[in-house]
Order: structure tokens, then sequence, then C-alpha cells
């Protein structure tokens, strides 16, 4: 079966770093890829004002020893590709005039007297709603009650589970972030909405994480055809139909999963 029934460029693009594989008399041994790590992409911080030209560019990424494969070094350039769209990122947070400091966004002053003046009046806001959306409205927010449950039963699942498998815990505070309701420009409403779809899909990417892991430790085998928007654990299981290695392989997929790290708060200075 070709690698494009197996590999899609998305699954490397979210959030992986890759370790050196075991080596054997200098080369790598055969069937023992290193599963890679998620490891979302540092957060370029920069400081309102900041020359947009001026910012630093990661220029350290290389390809570590090991990766030997075509399709492991498709990953190291994605990975490095990925580093250098972060930079490009933070210049354009410069040019919108506001930066992170300790964890949160800054405007400039003028930026902020701006904003407040682009703000809906949260009584046009709402007389101007179509009658439709306001009766979708309770459906939408019922939602928080099989998310809100999801979340802590695998909170409790990886605090009681991943103790016994020697599996890090998923540090939930690293996938919920809250940050849109310091906007001006949005009225109280809007940022309840913004509220709210952070912690949904913060949710969900915490949980995948803690599937990820789960998935990694018990059955790291990737499926027959392509996964679409797999997991970024997958590109590093052992490839379909491969029996003489798997169990080697699962061993050392087992070993990696217990040393398995969080990032670094994406949004630290």
């Amino acid at each position: 079966m070709s690698a494009i029934c197996r590999f899609s460029v998305h699954e490397y693009m979210h959030g992986k770093s890759t370790e050196t594989a075991p080596h054997v008399h200098g080369k790598a041994r055969s069937g023992t890829r290193k599963a890679p790590i998620a490891h979302p992409p540092r957060r370029f911080d920069v400081k309102p004002g900041a020359d947009a030209h001026a910012l630093p560019v990661r220029t350290d990424w290389r390809i570590p020893a090991g990766m030997t494969g075509t399709i492991d070094q498709i990953v190291a350039r994605l990975n490095a590709l990925e580093l250098e769209l972060e930079a490009e990122l933070a210049r354009k947070r410069a040019g919108l005039k506001y930066g992170l400091e300790r964890g949160r966004a800054r405007f400039e002053e003028e930026v902020v007297r701006r904003h407040r003046e682009l703000r809906t009046h949260l009584a046009r806001y709402v007389f101007s709603a179509r009658p439709m959306v306001w009766i979708t409205a309770p459906v939408i927010y019922s939602l928080i009650v099989p998310f809100a449950i999801v979340d802590l039963w695998a909170s409790a699942y990886q605090a009681v589970c991943f103790r016994v498998y020697g599996i890090p815990q998923v540090q939930r505070h690293r996938y919920l972030v809250f940050d849109r309701s310091g906007l001006a420009y949005l009225n109280a409403i809007e940022k309840l909405n913004c509220a709210y779809c952070s912690y949904v899909n913060g949710v969900i990417a915490y949980v995948r994480e803690i599937g990820a892991r789960t998935e990694q430790y018990w059955c790291p085998i990737k499926q027959a055809c392509r996964v679409i928007d797999a997991h970024a654990r997958y590109a590093g299981f052992e490839e379909f139909g491969d029996g003489e290695h798997y169990h080697d392989r699962l061993k050392v997929l087992q070993a990696d999963i217990r040393t398995a790290k969080d990032p670094a708060d994406p949004l630290a200075d």
C-alpha cells in the first residue's frame, strides 16, 4: 500500500519533535524509529511596538541524528518550517501592536481606545440577531454538560490509570486558554461565546492527548488506510501488518511514552 494511504502532511505539522532512534554500530536499528513526542511549537513572544523586522528567527533547528528515512527527513523539514511560521506570526503580532507579557496579551493604549470604539453595543447586538439564532442558542450551550463530564472523567482516568502504566499525566491547564476576554472590541455576549468555544476546543485537545498517550501504550499500530487529522504521535506507530517487529517496537514505544513531557507553557516569556 502506498505511503499516501498511511500519512498526511497535517499529521506532521502539529506539535511534535523527534528524538534519536537507538543505534547499532553507528546506524539506526531497523524497525525502531523513535516515536514523535507531542510538543506544540514554542510561542515567540514580542513586546508592543517592537520592530517586526528585528524579531528573532529560529535557525538552530537541525535534523536529529538517526533520522535517515525519507519520511523522517520530511518530518524534520516540516518541524523546521513550523518554527519559521511561529516566528512570522510573532512579527504579525508586533504589527498589531500587542505582545505577551507574563502570559497575558497587552495592547498599546491607543489600540485599546480604538477597540472600545469598535465594540457593538449589547442591546444592538441582541436585537439585531435573527430569531432562529436565539432559538438555537440553548442547543449550542447544552453541550457544556457532556463536555464537562468528559473533562472530569478523562481527568479521573489519567489520574488513576496513568500512574499504574507509568505514563506522565497530561497537564490540563496547557490546553485551556482563555485570553480573548481581554479584547475590548468584544461585548459581554461575544466574550461569553469566545470563552465557551475556548473551553470546548481546549477539552477536545486535552482529551485527544490523553487518548494519544493511551493508544501509544496499548496499540501503537497504524491503520491500513489514511487517518484524517491523526494525532501527533500516530506517525511514529508501527506499520500495519508488520508482525515481525511489532512486539519489539511496542516495548520501545511504551518506554518512550513513559518519558513524555508536556510542552513549555506557550504563553510563558
